[in-house]
């Protein structure tokens, strides 16, 4: 049943979309089953176009309270359990909308960014930002991309350097994608060969990069 509308945007900046919000009774995933009991689960409805390319549905972390998410990319795996493997690993705290965000350092430029397994792209990279970074190529034009609000114009450029996500030593080496938003956004492509986890009891994240030696993360 339609319970009311909300306004849905993006960092964008576009004109936001009205869109209907229901109640679901529950939701199941690999055999764990959700039920709304004491809390409301609700869900937003929007035009199928407005959701990345191949997707029907997008979960956030807050529809998981109480529980641990591991996405482990080289297993190609989703997990839900009640119990932390990782409690000796180095933990950050979500912030205040349950959103993973730390800082991306390249040479002396430092940016918030987004680590977003719901975003399909590689690595996208503040527009305002590009020319302090250390680019090996001119910029040229990109493929547009469709946020749900708006459509935005996106330059692409070669980059090969030495980073830091949060305090985790990475190698940018490849193509990087510029757009006009606020924060660097890290996608699903970026964390090939990575597994992260999301401890919503305790609101915190963590991410680990399988093999040995500095990750590369890089459009080919």
């Amino acid at each position: 049943p339609v319970i009311g509308r909300a306004l849905v945007g993006s960092p964008n900046g576009g004109k936001p979309l009205e869109a209907e919000v229901v109640s679901i009774d529950g939701l199941e995933i690999g055999g764990m089953r959700l039920v709304a009991g004491d809390r409301t689960l609700d869900a937003v409805i929007i035009d199928d176009a407005k959701l990345p390319p191949g997707s029907a549905l997008v979960i956030g972390n807050n529809q998981f309270p109480g529980l641990i998410i591991e996405l482990d990319f080289p297993a190609a795996r989703f997990r839900l359990s009640k119990s932390n493997t990782e409690s000796r690993a180095t933990w950050a705290p979500l912030n205040e909308r349950g959103m993973i965000e730390t800082r991306l350092r390249i040479g002396d430029e430092s940016m918030p960014i987004h680590i977003d397994s719901g975003n399909p792209g590689m690595l996208d990279l503040p527009e305002s930002l590009a020319p302090r970074l250390p680019l090996t190529s001119a910029q040229r034009e990109g493929a547009a991309i469709k946020f749900v609000d708006s459509t935005a114009k996106t330059t692409v450029a070669e980059m090969q350097t030495d980073a830091l996500l949060g305090d985790l030593p990475v190698k940018l080496d490849g193509t990087f994608r510029f757009a006009p938003i606020p924060f660097a956004n890290l996608g699903g492509r970026g964390l090939q060969g990575a597994v992260l986890r999301i401890d919503m009891t305790s609101r915190r994240w963590h991410l680990r990069y399988a093999g040995d030696g500095v990750p590369v993360i890089g459009e080919n």
